[in-house]
């Protein structure tokens, strides 16, 4: 908490610096916390525990497709060598490559459904974000969980001060 706090003032600190000394004007810093909004939001709880079943569905048909592979291998196992069974094995095995490749692989369907329930929700964050810093003239938020600034006011423009605390850094070391 304490590292957080220090950034909320080193920012507040920079974006104060920008403007001169006769504007200047006190800033309102605020942060989120996304995980506790996983929590609190109803919009992302229905969407979790929708994306909750359809993981189940797809766990249930892959585990129904994994005890035919199993149980034919048993069967191999057990010394039926027959080509009969052999190939039902290979089939069985692909048969679950394949759909586990469809459901989880690169734009499968977890993805594209994961995709489908989540951008909705990141675009209304996004829009709440910026109606509550308009409401509240909010300058900055900052993502508590990353320290990123998710929101800055447009009528502020930070100045890059890296090459002054480089030299600054030279300087102490010296």
């Amino acid at each position: 908490m304490k590292y957080i706090l220090m950034i909320l003032i080193l920012a507040a600190a920079m974006l104060q610096a920008v403007e001169p000394a006769s504007q200047a004007t006190s800033l309102k810093v605020c942060y989120l916390n996304p995980d506790s909004l996983l929590v609190k939001s109803t919009a992302y709880q229905k969407a979790a525990k929708e994306y909750e079943k359809l993981q189940n569905s797809w766990q249930n048909e892959l585990d129904l497709l994994m005890a035919e592979v199993k149980r034919l291998q048993g069967l191999v196992n057990a010394g039926d060598s027959s080509e009969a069974t052999k190939k039902r094995l290979k089939k069985a095995n692909t048969e679950f490559e394949t759909a586990r490749g469809e459901i989880y692989g690169e734009g499968g369907e977890a993805e594209v459904k994961h995709e489908e329930l989540i951008k909705p929700l990141l675009d209304n964050t996004q829009k709440a974000i910026n109606d509550l810093a308009a409401e509240m003239d909010i300058d900055v938020i900052i993502d508590v969980t990353t320290t990123e600034v998710i929101y800055l006011k447009e009528s502020i423009e930070p100045t890059n001060i890296t090459d002054e605390i480089a030299e600054g850094v030279d300087k102490a070391g010296k």
